[in-house]
């Protein structure tokens, strides 16, 4: 590498030239600066550059800041030469052009429109408000202080949207596209998030009397009463979306099968979800869709997020319905029913919610839970759309074997004359020993209509299995292979029988 200055007529250039040699051997020239150590040390790095280049390996940390530092009309001649590739000179491109990159990037993975759509904006805005032109002017420190002065009125949440949306721009920018050597908003971190819009859980009585109610009404939203009963039930049994409800046609369906099939292109996570159904909800599926082609659609929901409407209206009439039935309705159960009361409201999307609920209070493993939710963290599943009620409490703790007896029962004593000689671990029938969840009291709510205190022999087909002493306690407490079938043992069923 040489550097030295042009003679002219009227005297040397006022800017330095450096002279090297590329990876080719062909000797070139680039005019440098006016200060002589600044242009000694771009000359150094264009001598790296030709050594890597040469060794055909990526360039380190520095190199590569240092390139991204570059402008882009110096970038294009340097690609010229061959010295840069495309995607270390897609750096240099203007904002608008990155983001037409990243869409395109988007739209490949089958990304949302809408989602899309909303990312875009989100990026646009941040570097607007921030002042960025170029990778290069992104710092950590003017990100901050842009998003501490929108949240001013702007939610936690929606801040949140911010900051996920330009990491994952940057993201693509440094592990996919190649076009910085860093994330800078990687130090970046989330605001605390308040859960602002919250729902409340159906109870199974709810939901019963809301399917045969909207069973029988008419048409609303261009669908059927009967479309729209069993769109909520399906819902509320599967925990689908509202998008991948709309997204199911008939060949989604496998009547035989028992399952429902949600393409990976329409699913949030990007992956295909085969979900169990209720032979019952089957079975009036099947009845509703059968003449209906394979390829269409099997609920013609409306366009936009209008189900929070419809399902409201819905139960705004279920409720007046059952008001005039009751003798004194102010007094027994006042929520019931209703769209809004002091729990949160009881959205379309309430209906995940109380599928996730009922999941956990039918004693299955969290992990298991979570796989049928579809979320990505278990903090998710159990945070955020579990809701348990103070029976539910009550139900849990009434499982705790009581240190504390009646006197009559302290009396009787282990080997007392009164009990029963055979081996508790052996009972003649599970119901004498067995009686896990009890009915509930007067009044409080009973979200398992079927009893779980039965006979293993003549309740097998509840796909519970694996009964077990455990002691003293009670010996039909220990409960295996608890699967995905054993969901019959929850009160859906009772959905299908007419209040």
């Amino acid at each position: 590498m040489n550097l030295h200055k042009h003679k002219r007529k009227s005297g040397y250039d006022e800017k330095w030239t450096i002279e090297f040699r590329d990876h080719h051997g062909i000797r070139r020239r680039l005019v440098a600066f006016k200060d002589k150590r600044l242009s000694q040390r771009y000359g150094q790095r264009l001598d790296e550059l030709v050594e890597v280049r040469r060794a055909s390996e990526r360039p380190n940390h520095d190199l590569r800041e240092w390139i991204e530092s570059l402008p882009l009309s110096r970038k294009s001649k340097l690609q010229e030469w061959g010295l840069l590739d495309a995607t270390q000179v897609a750096a240099g491109k203007s904002l608008e052009q990155q983001l037409i990159d990243w869409k395109t990037h988007l739209r490949k993975k089958e990304c949302d429109t809408e989602h899309i759509g909303q990312s875009l904006s989100r990026v646009r805005k941040a570097w607007k408000g921030c002042g960025f032109r170029g990778f290069t002017d992104i710092t950590a420190d003017l990100f901050e202080e842009w998003i501490l002065d929108q949240h001013k009125h702007l939610s936690s949440t929606t801040i949140n949207h911010y900051i996920r949306s330009n990491k994952a721009f940057l993201n693509w920018a440094c592990k996919t596209a190649d076009r910085i050597s860093a994330n800078p908003l990687g130090s970046v971190k989330y605001l605390r998030e308040e859960v602002q819009n919250q729902r409340r859980v159906l109870t199974v009585d709810e939901m019963s009397y809301l399917f045969w109610h909207t069973k029988d009404s008419s048409t609303c939203f261009g669908m059927t009463g009967e479309e729209r009963a069993y769109l909520y039930l399906l819902t509320y049994e599967t925990g689908l979306r509202w998008k991948e409800d709309r997204s199911l046609t008939i060949s989604s369906f496998d009547f035989t099968g028992t399952t429902v099939t949600v393409r990976s292109s329409r699913t949030k996570n990007k992956k295909k979800a085969v979900l169990p159904l209720q032979s019952e909800t089957c079975k009036g599926l099947q009845a509703l869709l059968e003449n209906k082609e394979r390829d269409e659609r099997a609920f013609p929901l409306p366009g936009g997020k209008k189900g929070a409407k419809m399902i409201r209206k819905d139960l705004a009439a279920a409720r007046k319905t059952w008001l005039a039935e009751r003798e004194k309705p102010s007094q027994e159960e006042p929520d019931f029913l209703k769209y809004e009361t002091d729990e949160g409201t009881a959205d379309f999307h309430a209906l995940r919610h109380g599928f996730i609920t009922n999941l956990v209070l039918s004693g299955l493993q969290p992990a298991q839970v979570q796989k049928l939710a579809r979320h990505a963290s278990i903090e998710t599943t159990m945070k955020y759309y579990t809701h348990i009620g103070v029976n539910d409490d009550k139900r849990a703790i009434s499982l705790v074997p009581a240190v504390l007896h009646s006197p009559a029962e302290s009396e009787k004593g282990p080997c007392s004359d009164t009990q029963d000689s055979a081996p508790r671990s052996a009972p003649k029938t599970c119901t004498d020993h067995c009686n896990p969840l009890q009915e509930p009291a007067s009044g409080a709510e009973n979200i398992f209509p079927i009893k779980n205190a039965v006979d293993p022999e003549k309740h097998g087909e509840y796909g519970v299995s694996g009964w077990q002493p455990q002691g003293d306690s009670n010996p039909c407490r220990q409960l295996e292979n608890v699967g995905t079938k054993s969901l019959n043992m929850l009160s859906f069923n009772a959905l299908m029988t007419h209040p």
